[in-house]
């Protein structure tokens, strides 16, 4: 049953993206259940996994009144958050809260600090500060930036308050829905990766700054250890940030030294399927791979 509207309170649309980890996202729907004070939001789960059986399971759980979608295909992260935001625009959402389906809340007030960023300006993304899942004492992301040569998101640990930040990391970002509807849907080139720093540049270019609340916490279960890319991380990564760097930063000389002699070294030391990965990106880059991709996934 749809949540009633409270008048004084905007309506909020939670966006998970699920890809064979329902366990992860019906742990992080139970913990909103259970902390969240905020009244008036409602959740859509996008399931891109590859058959029907995290889609079965999902829907056989207690979700409350979670709203389940099972893409046609998937498109990657970012094709899955864009169905997400479509179904919050059909019910006129005001903001869009895109989550990462393997955190877990800590601020019971988590959404009413989110929308507190956006009235500290023209105000177009805010996000909050994130620890580890198996960590909770250990900062993961507190504000960010992009790194001027490498292109790299870097995160930010020691940030208190509310403040702007050039790059709020996609694992939690929430928009207004006007913002949206001004500059579009998230951008399905990148399929994995970049696709958070490209939405935050563009929502400067229109003009919106980007802010960080220290008070608007979750935990993410994302590796401390860094353990080494996988080949499909290396691949997706790498494709991802020359269409970011041919987008946004083609002017930068430095990125895109830095960019090609990283592919040259990693194509000379690595091994196996990670060569292989690189030697890809090479390939889909000389097939004339410029602002998009069109190879099959």
């Amino acid at each position: 049953e749809k949540k009633m509207q409270k008048s004084d309170e905007s309506l909020v649309y939670i966006v998970l993206v699920n890809y064979h980890t329902e366990s992860d996202t019906i742990e992080c729907i139970q913990s909103m259940r259970e902390k969240l004070t905020y009244k008036n939001y409602r959740v859509v789960v996008v399931d891109n996994s590859k058959d029907e059986k995290s889609f079965n399971i999902l829907k056989a759980a207690d979700l409350g009144d979670a709203i389940l979608i099972k893409s046609e295909q998937n498109n990657g992260f970012a094709a899955g958050c864009n169905i997400g935001i479509v179904e919050a625009q059909k019910d006129k959402a005001d903001y869009v809260l895109l989550l990462n389906n393997d955190t877990i809340i800590k601020s019971n007030d988590l959404i009413e600090q989110l929308l507190a960023g956006f009235k500290t300006g023209k105000v177009g993304m805010t996000g909050g500060k994130i620890f580890y899942y198996d960590y909770p004492e250990d900062v993961w992301y507190a504000g960010g930036y992009v790194s001027k040569i490498r292109l790299r998101a870097k995160n930010r640990v020691n940030i208190e308050g509310i403040v702007n930040t050039p790059f709020i990391t996609g694992c939690m970002q929430m928009i207004k829905m006007s913002v949206i509807e001004q500059i579009g849907l998230m951008n399905e080139d990148y399929f994995l990766c970049y696709e958070d720093n490209d939405y935050c540049e563009r929502i400067h270019k229109a003009g919106y700054q980007t802010v960080y609340n220290s008070d608007a916490q979750i935990y993410h279960k994302c590796s401390k250890s860094n353990p080494p890319s996988s080949p499909t991380s290396i691949y997706y990564s790498n494709r991802a940030r020359y269409i970011y760097m041919k987008r946004f930063h083609l002017g930068n000389q430095l990125a895109l030294m830095d960019f090609w002699m990283e592919l040259y070294i990693k194509k000379l030391f690595y091994k196996g399927e990670r060569k292989e990965a690189i030697q890809k990106v090479f390939r889909v880059i000389r097939e004339g791979l410029d602002y998009g991709i069109t190879e099959s996934r």
